[in-house]
């Protein structure tokens, strides 16, 4: 995985989080809508510079469009990363079960 895949997934887990964090300290607070203001600021630029010449609603078309397939691919990576942890300590779960249970028997 390269850094071009995790920054959708922390676009996500900034927009869940970082309201959370705003309780904590107004820094955070004002972090967070730094963040999010340069996010849509260049997804403006970019939508304009890529829908020149074709109106304002297919500008308006893009930046949701961009918005939205950011968002699904950040929920992707990070619902794919836990199912990859959940496997991962299933497995160790199950092999410490078993090592218990043939200790258990051995006794």
């Amino acid at each position: 995985m390269n850094g071009d895949m995790i920054l959708p997934a922390a676009l996500v887990l900034g927009i869940g989080l970082g309201p959370l964090l705003g309780f904590v300290h107004v820094y955070f607070l004002w972090v967070y809508l730094a963040i999010l203001a340069l996010y849509f600021g260049v997804v403006a630029v970019e939508s304009m510079h890529l829908g020149k010449g074709n109106g304002l609603g297919f500008t308006l078309k893009l930046m949701v469009t961009f918005f939205l397939i950011h968002t699904t691919l950040g929920i992707g990576l990070i619902k794919g990363a836990i199912r990859t942890f959940l496997i991962i300590f299933s497995k160790i779960g199950h092999k410490t079960k078993k090592r218990d249970q043939c200790l258990a028997e051995k006794s």
